[in-house]
């Protein structure tokens, strides 16, 4: 462990930085995938039971669902979680670097 508290004592913060946002965008993209499945495991199989769908009557069956969609887009997905994190970011810094840079014209 020593070894590794050194290496990280000698990356620099923007490093670490990185390092600490792709690490919060994988856990919420975990998260969320934990839900789907817990979703498919609970909710769905107990539906689908409840209809029959297990005895044989396949018109009655509820499809797993493949994540956490809204207006079509998955919420769920690594990507999309990515694209939230970083378009408004990237937004914001632009907004910032030209109203410094414009201001002095």
């Amino acid at each position: 462990m020593t070894v590794l508290g050194d290496i990280w004592g000698a990356l620099p913060k923007e490093v670490k930085f990185v390092f600490a946002v792709s690490v919060f965008m994988y856990a919420g993209s975990t998260i969320l995938q934990g839900l789907v499945f817990a979703w498919n495991l609970f909710g769905v199989n107990a539906l689908n039971a409840i209809n029959g769908c297990f005895s044989g009557i396949e018109k009655n069956c509820i499809p797993e669902q493949a994540g956490i969609f809204i207006f079509g887009i998955n919420f769920a997905d690594y990507w999309t979680i990515t694209a939230l994190i970083f378009f408004p970011t990237l937004a914001l810094f632009a907004i910032k670097w030209y109203t410094i840079t414009l201001r002095h014209r």
